[in-house]
């Protein structure tokens, strides 16, 4: 697989407090990375960085060998589509409008077969009419991820893979639209998307991905596929619990928070 994004030392610091602290990565294309850790361990941060959201401090994030601040605004949302954590929609905007926002500049007659796809994806076809702000937060959520799915396979139909970023997705869905979500990022992936995600569950994270990366502190504490890194002695150091890696039937590490103890 090729690169698509590396960082180089890649450190933010903002009001004197260092967010992130010199973080190498690569990440290649078509991968499916979950990225964990505890409250303040920097994860929001090293997302908006690689979506080119925030500049570092110091080092540098490359987008296929370049640096990410060399790429304008409009060339950027054709590589890249990320969800943020938190999206607000005051305005009296029907559900169908908000995934056509995703299309941006493209021609509606290209975009509509996109759409329609979104709506499907995510189970919102009978939503479409419905005023989004009537919507609980969890449809509400998985109507923004339409229209980030739109951008992506809109961008993709012209310029080849990209890459889903994904600041917490999963907040506000209940067990059977995560493991939806996850199972779509899943087939992206398989199509040659990048798909990064934050999330706080470590189960979820095992499911939905084929590599984690946890940070503590503003600095990478494990990276490897979930056997590797699901390991006792860095979920107790990274998350102050102790917890007991078990193993399900095919193999997969998992663990049960009801039975942690405090490290």
């Amino acid at each position: 697989m090729s690169e698509v994004l590396r960082t180089n030392a890649a450190s933010f610091a903002i009001a004197g407090k260092t967010l992130l602290d010199r973080v190498d990565l690569s990440i290649d294309a078509g991968e499916l990375i979950a990225i964990v850790g505890p409250n303040g361990a920097g994860k929001s941060t090293l997302l908006r960085l690689l979506s080119g959201d925030l500049r570092p401090s110091s080092g540098a994030v490359q987008l296929r060998g370049k640096d990410l601040s060399g790429y304008p605004a409009r060339e950027l949302a054709l590589r890249r589509a990320m969800l943020a954590q938190h999206v607000n929609v005051s305005f009296p905007f029907t559900v169908e409008e908000v995934v056509w926002m995703g299309a941006g500049e493209f021609e509606r007659a290209r975009a509509a077969p996109f759409v329609e796809a979104a709506l499907r994806e995510v189970g919102l076809q009978e939503f479409r009419s419905r005023t989004i702000t009537t919507l609980s937060g969890g449809e509400q959520q998985r109507a923004h991820f339409a229209r980030i799915l739109v951008q992506l396979w809109g961008s993709e139909a012209g310029h080849g893979p990209g890459i889903l970023l994904l600041d917490e997705p999963t907040s506000s869905l209940d067990i059977r639209h995560q493991l939806d979500l996850a199972n779509t990022a899943r087939r992206c992936a398989r199509n040659g998307t990048t798909v990064i995600a934050i999330l706080h569950d470590l189960n979820l994270a095992v499911r939905f991905a084929d590599r984690i990366i946890v940070l503590h502190g503003g600095t990478i504490a494990a990276d490897g596929a979930p056997m590797q890194v699901m390991q006792n002695a860095v979920i107790d150091r990274v998350f102050d619990v102790e917890l007991a890696i078990q193993l399900d039937g095919t193999g997969r590490p998992f663990v049960l928070p009801e039975l942690a103890g405090v490290a």
